[in-house]
Parts: C-alpha cells; structure tokens; sequence
C-alpha cells in the first residue's frame, strides 16, 4: 500500500508491514517536494510534526499528515545500503 500526498510525494511501509518503518516511496519530479530537495526515495519517516510514527500504521501517518493546516515538518533519516567488499 502507498498514500500519495498533495505535496507531491507517497509514502509506504508502516507499523504492519514486513519491515515496520514509514519510508518515502516515491517523488513527483514537479512537486513542491521535489523542488524543496530534503526528501529522497527510501528516506525513513521518524516524525510527522512532532509526532513519532513508531508503531504507527500507514494510515495513523496519513491521518497525522491530514491534520497539518498549514505546513508539514518531517524528521527522517536517509536510508543507505551497506555496501561489503569481497
């Protein structure tokens, strides 16, 4: 499951999903979000306005993300894969 929001990036994952995190799943190339250039694919979503989104599902995320009237501050971390060398 994937919640497209109007700032113009979706987020995925979530409480109930095989790896329990919110993350960035996509950016539209026009969006404000894309323009702004914090968030990247695969980013890791900690807060929603102050608000943890440990334990949250998808859906308690996009409620929070709803509620915002006028801005929205999202704390996340960038994912990297580790790379091993042979």
């Amino acid at each position: 499951m994937c919640v497209l929001f109007p700032e113009g990036f979706s987020l995925s994952g979530g409480h109930d999903s095989l790896h329990q995190v919110v993350y960035v799943s996509d950016i539209n190339p026009k969006s404000v979000a894309a323009t702004e250039g914090h968030l990247q694919l695969l980013d890791i979503i900690h807060y929603v306005n102050g608000v943890s989104t440990q334990g949250m599902t998808l859906e308690e995320v996009k409620r929070a993300l709803d509620m915002s009237v006028s801005s929205v501050v999202l704390k996340a971390t960038r994912y990297c894969a580790s790379v091993r060398g042979g």
